[in-house]
């Protein structure tokens, strides 16, 4: 998460600079398609850090999860791959802010640490008292973990055992959903204030 939103932050401040900024709002494009093109960026970014990260799982894992558990596997490289694009968006969110490169590593690495606390990193969500585990319920990786649990622990491969963990990634992708969407308007809020 922290990787990603960093690298997407010093993208976004790069774009965001005055010289740079002055020359896209200059362009015949509109707000929404230069919005759209910077968050094609950010998610390629997401993309690459997803495939960095899930790459090497695998080959911890050992090639032979393939072939023996694909579906266990499957679900953790999805709930990897969400939680990717979740940081995008935030780090998009984060840029269309105006947020500077300073700010945006150390929000990054307090974001990144209190997930990772409350989606149970350091220690099994079991353990979590009830207001924090409260609390975790409104963070992705909560969601997340609830996954890569239910993968672990998935015994036989059923449509009733897979089908509440795709739910979860659901929820976790909502996350992601909901921070583009308040940055594409943030953005285009913003742009329009520039041009006037």
């Amino acid at each position: 998460f922290s990787s990603a939103m960093v690298c997407i932050a010093v993208l976004m401040s790069s774009v965001g600079r005055r010289p740079v900024r002055n020359r896209r709002l200059a362009s015949p494009e509109p707000a929404h398609a230069r919005n759209l093109a910077l968050l094609g960026a950010c998610v390629t970014i997401a993309l690459i850090a997803w495939a960095w990260n899930f790459e090497l799982e695998v080959a911890v894992l050992g090639r032979s999860a393939l072939a023996s558990f694909p579906v266990q596997l499957a679900l953790v490289g999805a709930a990897l791959l969400v939680y990717a694009l979740v940081s995008a968006s935030v780090g998009f969110l984060a840029g269309q802010l105006g947020v500077s490169e300073n700010a945006a590593n150390a929000l990054a690495n307090i974001l990144s640490m209190v997930m990772s606390f409350l989606g149970g990193a350091w220690t099994g969500l079991s353990l979590l008292p009830d207001a924090l585990l409260a609390v975790a319920h409104f963070t992705p990786a909560y969601w997340v973990t609830l996954v890569v649990e239910g993968a672990a622990g998935l015994g036989e491969v059923t449509a009733e055992a897979v089908l509440p963990l795709v739910g979860d990634l659901g929820v976790c992708a909502l996350f992601g959903v909901a921070a583009v969407l308040v940055g594409l308007v943030l953005g285009r809020s913003r742009s329009r204030a520039q041009v006037a």
